[in-house]
C-alpha cells in the first residue's frame, strides 16, 4: 500500500493520533522511542480517509470554485 504522502505529513498525522488519544491522526503505537504502524489499522484508516475524502472533494471544489470567481470579480472591479 502508497499512501503517496511525505515523511514530514506522516509524522504530523502520528503526532496528532498521539496527541488526540486516537481521536484523530494516522494510527500508530509508540514502542519506546519509535512510532510504530500496525498494517491492519493503517490499511482501515486509509479505506475510511479515502471514502471520507471521495465524499468531500465535489463540495471543496465547488467552494474553491465559487472563492476563485469571487477573487477574480474583486480585482477586475478594483
Amino acid at each position: 500500500m502508497e499512501l503517496q504522502i511525505g515523511r514530514t505529513l506522516a509524522y504530523r498525522l502520528a503526532d496528532e493520533y498521539v496527541a488526540t488519544d486516537g481521536r484523530s491522526g494516522m494510527p500508530v503505537e509508540r514502542v519506546g522511542r519509535l512510532l510504530r504502524v500496525l498494517r491492519s489499522e493503517l490499511e482501515a484508516w486509509a479505506h475510511v480517509t479515502a471514502e471520507h475524502r471521495t465524499a468531500v472533494e465535489p463540495a471543496t471544489h465547488r467552494a474553491m470554485a465559487a472563492l476563485r470567481t469571487l477573487r477574480f470579480e474583486a480585482t477586475r472591479t478594483a
